[in-house]
């Protein structure tokens, strides 16, 4: 069965997870939510994944797709397969659980450090993650790439999985098959100098950053996206 990938803008592809799913010869498709694309009979698709968007999942009355990808999630989560929300992907699921969605004190954008909770430390998911890809050793607190101003409360039985200075909710667990992200596990170096060009952020510290990390975190997603792909 196939993959199923909604994207929400033109900015926000799927860059490193289709690059992965390619290599690993699985078929997926891509829906193109913001130009109203049909969505094929989801029958067919074993898992749901949801980009992120420069819009907020509160502009449900603006924009028709939003409560179209809520009732995917639902449609999803009732029959027990996996779904992996980013960004707005992951505020599209705490929705969906009954939580508010809601701007933060200040904009995370960049290179920011998460730290693992105590379920985070427990999360299968999580320790491909975490764990270096060259040295071996885990690490609780590392460095992901944020591109967000938006928040949202935690779901009731939901487990968080990470925070950050600046966010406490940034990657959680719902039962055993949903993840939602807050920030960008699959950004493409392309992707982050693309972003950057418009962001209130030094670029100079921008591409020593990017070239310090990027090659880690992009072995780092991939190791998530292998466990992921296997629920």
């Amino acid at each position: 069965m196939s993959i199923l990938i909604c994207k929400n803008t033109s900015e926000e592809g799927p860059g490193t997870i289709k690059d992965f799913l390619e290599a690993n010869n699985t078929p997926y498709t891509i829906i193109e939510m913001f130009k109203n694309e049909e969505i094929p009979d989801i029958n067919k698709f074993k898992t749901l994944i949801i980009l992120g968007s420069h819009i907020s999942v509160n502009d449900d009355k603006k924009h028709s797709f939003i409560k179209q990808e809520m009732d995917l999630i639902e449609k999803f989560m009732s029959e027990d397969k996996p779904i992996l929300g980013i960004c707005l992907g992951a505020q599209m699921i705490a929705k969906v659980l009954g939580e508010k969605v809601y701007k933060g004190n200040e904009c995370e954008q960049g290179w920011h450090s998460i730290e693992l909770t105590a379920d985070g430390i427990r999360d299968p998911l999580m320790l491909k993650l975490s764990v270096h890809p060259r040295a071996g050793d885990f690490w609780r607190k590392y460095k992901v790439f944020q591109w967000h101003e938006e928040t949202f409360d935690l779901p009731t039985k939901a487990l968080n999985l990470a925070k950050s200075g600046l966010y406490p909710n940034q990657a959680f667990k719902y039962r055993k098959k949903a993840y939602g992200l807050q920030f960008h596990i699959e950004m493409t170096k392309e992707m982050i100098y693309d972003w950057m060009k418009t962001a209130p952020y030094d670029p100079e510290k921008a591409r020593i950053d990017t070239e310090k990390l990027f090659e880690i975190y992009q072995a780092r997603a991939n190791n998530f996206y292998r466990a992921f792909f296997s629920l």
